[in-house]
């Protein structure tokens, strides 16, 4: 028997669960909305946009069409239309043109919220802008993305966790920004390299946000680099609108008739999971579930000992596994990961779920992902559905 290992807080982004929403039918539709009412660069009339739940950037409206925007490190930068000079006493702060006609992304989350604006747009010319990314080709579910890579028109410029972009390699794409994503050692190092060369860049870190809401939210940072501020705002509204819909519905499920569902990842023996208060309780409650840690104390991560984890998940009607396919392709590879899994009722009842291939490239999808977690607590409500985010795990 092995000792329980003592709980502890962690962080990890990477296995936050996201669950929020969509419900075909609901909601005003802006895919229809003319890309002129967004993207003149002429346009001096700028909607009231404000940020409401977000806490890791800032968007200052000023006259002129001119926007300050404040990135997740602090960094000031003046977001000014093109044809227009930067206002006086700004003359500390980086100006870089808007819209934005070249773009370096360094994660595929960055670019998932530029794929949602560009659909909501009606057309495909804010995709041209995005004109390198460091993720390899063979990583991308988004078909522009694909295709873009296959054509050349965007270019793959290889960076890894602890080797920066070669410098040289940005610099030839003539930037005129590049989103630079959290606090890892080759980012910081890319930061460093690209104030030496002169080159505008703000740091994203979408993923530190309190809650969903406020992740989500990070569709108005991007948009703000595009003067599409209005069409954000209301795509914004409408999903949020979409996932009340839905948890209108599920707000009336007894206690007694809602699943408990556990989430988790296993690394080294120890299982990574979250705390009973945490976002990933809460909207598993939302969506008409009940969390298997409901009672461990905790908003944020929390680690657990297997037996311990076992012994607290085994009764469990639903196991969203948190390891992208590659990783657990099926229930053999999770069994190998731990034999102990195999007790679970979850497992045993065939309702263990993993991450989709394009979870984190969807990251304006809260609703859609909201609409997939119902689908996994409560099946007998959406009919003949079909999760996008989320894969039964196969046999």
């Amino acid at each position: 028997m092995r000792d329980a290992t003592k709980r502890k807080k962690l962080f990890l982004p990477g296995t936050a669960l996201i669950v929020i929403l969509f419900f075909p039918g609901c909601g005003k539709n802006s895919a229809a909305r003319p890309p002129s009412e967004n993207a003149a660069a002429g346009s001096v009339s700028m909607p009231e946009t404000r940020i409401k739940y977000a806490k890791n950037f800032a968007i200052e409206y000023l006259p002129e069409g001119v926007k300050l925007l404040t990135d997740s490190n602090g960094n000031r930068r003046l977001l000014v239309p093109r044809g227009r000079d930067a206002p006086a006493g700004y003359e500390g702060v980086q100006a870089i043109p808007t819209p934005v006609s070249r773009a370096l992304y360094t994660s595929t989350p960055q670019v998932g919220f530029i794929d949602a604006l560009g659909k909501a747009q009606g057309d495909d010319s804010l995709f041209g802008s995005v004109a390198g990314v460091t993720t390899p080709p063979g990583d991308w579910t988004i078909p522009w993305i694909e295709e873009g890579l296959e054509k050349g028109t965007i270019e793959y410029i290889p960076q890894d966790h602890r080797s920066a972009a070669n410098i040289e390699s940005v610099v030839s794409l003539f930037p005129d920004i590049v989103f630079t994503d959290g606090l890892t050692e080759s980012q910081v190092l890319l930061r460093a390299m690209l104030d030496e060369a002169g080159i505008p860049y703000v740091t994203v870190t979408n993923w530190t946000e309190p809650d969903n809401t406020a992740g989500l939210e990070w569709l108005k940072f991007f948009a703000a680099f595009y003067n599409l501020d209005r069409l954000a705002d209301d795509l914004f509204e409408e999903k949020l609108a979409r996932i009340e819909d839905l948890a209108k519905i599920t707000a009336g499920i007894p206690a007694a008739e809602r699943p408990t569902a556990v989430f988790g990842m296993v690394y080294d023996g120890i299982v990574y999971t979250q705390g009973g208060q945490s976002t990933t309780a809460q909207e598993l409650y939302k969506a008409g579930g009940l969390y298997a840690f409901r009672d461990i104390p905790g908003k944020a991560g929390i680690s657990l000992g297997m037996e311990e984890f076992v012994n607290l998940a085994k009764d469990a009607d639903v196991l969203i596994y948190t390891s992208l396919p590659a990783y657990c392709p099926d229930k053999r590879a999770l069994l190998d990961i731990d034999p102990l899994l195999g007790e679970l009722k979850a497992f045993k009842e065939d309702r263990v779920f993993i991450l989709d291939k394009g979870y984190y490239m969807n990251s304006a999808g809260a609703d859609e992902k909201f609409l997939d977690t119902v689908f996994m607590l409560h099946p007998e409500l959406m009919g003949g559905y079909t999760p996008r985010n989320y894969l039964r795990l196969p046999d």
